[in-house]
């Protein structure tokens, strides 16, 4: 996840890996905790400090858009599950960078495949479900 969601729901009984620019490379700054700095680290060397730790297997992305950016970039997505929220802010928050517009479109156009919609709440909040075409 990135540091400002980490530090908006801080959790010390939760395992995360914390991606930040603020990060020495590779740093355990809880037990449960690691701090990283993607552009300094390989996947492979953070793979390897989890490892003897608790062996990752799933994970849960959750972050802003160079969280998501960097998964994407990395391959690592199997399925996307967002939330939209029809809620008046302006234009909301895009999930990618550069991201024109419309998330579903962008998805696509990057490859995924929309497999399950639904409309969570009367409000018109709605559930997406995408997975990449392989």
């Amino acid at each position: 996840m990135g540091r400002t969601t980490h530090l908006t729901a801080l959790r010390k009984d939760r395992r995360r890996v914390v991606f930040s620019r603020t990060a020495a490379g590779l740093e355990w700054r809880e037990a449960t905790h690691l701090w990283v700095d993607p552009n300094r680290v390989s996947l492979a060397d953070i793979l390897a400090a989890l490892t003897p730790v608790r062996p990752p297997r799933r994970c849960i992305v959750l972050g802003g858009t160079t969280v998501h950016d960097w998964f994407l970039g990395h391959a690592l997505i199997d399925r996307i599950e967002l939330t939209i929220e029809p809620v008046g802010f302006g234009s909301g928050l895009p999930f990618l960078t550069g991201q024109q517009g419309d998330v579903t479109a962008e998805l696509l156009g990057r490859g995924f495949a929309l497999i399950e919609q639904q409309e969570l709440n009367p409000q018109g909040t709605r559930l997406l479900v995408l997975v990449p075409r392989r």
